[in-house]
């Protein structure tokens, strides 16, 4: 690992800590001005975002697939047991569902043991699994549903059309391969003659 890539990975996990900090500030306000409308720090304004929830999602929008677990294991622990308390709400309104399970898993995995001796975390933690359960079992219906759309529509097609769409292509694509081969084959002895 390069000195970069460290630097990079420190400067991911340090802007997750930072979106926690700058939303537990945002949380504290809003609970000092009592009902009463509280302008957003200046970042998450910037993220365009309006809840800590948002921020957080946001900002592990934002890190690349690659480099998440690496910056989640920098993170510190309490950070983590922070962002587990902000899981349960994301899931709920969030598109993101995926990321979100994959973000959950990755924690759980790192601190499994500390994570549930603390029985104050546990009821988010069952949160995360029933709320993720109905998520991805919505998320996989809808995969299937799609799925067996694009079969039927393609069915549909060909028997309208009466031709084969994805046949013909692959079929051109095999004659390209068969004639390359036999030019290559007929390369081969002229160059070990030589």
């Amino acid at each position: 690992m390069t000195i970069s890539s460290r630097c990079i990975r420190l400067y991911l996990a340090d802007s997750i800590f930072e979106c926690l900090c700058v939303g537990a500030e945002y949380r504290q306000l809003a609970s000092e001005a009592r009902g009463a409308a509280v302008q957003p720090p200046l970042l998450m304004a910037a993220y365009n975002c309006w809840t800590p929830e948002d921020f957080l999602l946001e900002t592990v929008k934002r890190i690349r697939s690659s480099d998440l677990e690496e910056a989640l294991l920098l993170v510190p622990f309490n950070s983590a047991c922070e962002i587990l308390k902000m899981l349960p709400n994301i899931l709920e309104r969030s598109d993101c569902t995926e990321l979100v399970c994959r973000l959950a898993l990755f924690l759980l995995r790192i601190h499994h043991a500390p994570l549930i001796a603390n029985h104050q975390l546990l009821k988010h933690i069952i949160q995360i699994q029933a709320k993720a359960a109905i998520k991805l079992t919505e998320l996989r219906d809808m995969v299937g549903f799609n799925v067996h759309a694009l079969k039927w529509m393609h069915r549909d097609v060909e028997e309208r059309e009466s031709l084969q769409l994805f046949r013909t292509a692959t079929t051109d694509r095999k004659e390209r391969d068969r004639r390359n081969r036999r030019r290559q084959a007929v390369k081969r002895p002229i160059l070990t003659v030589n």
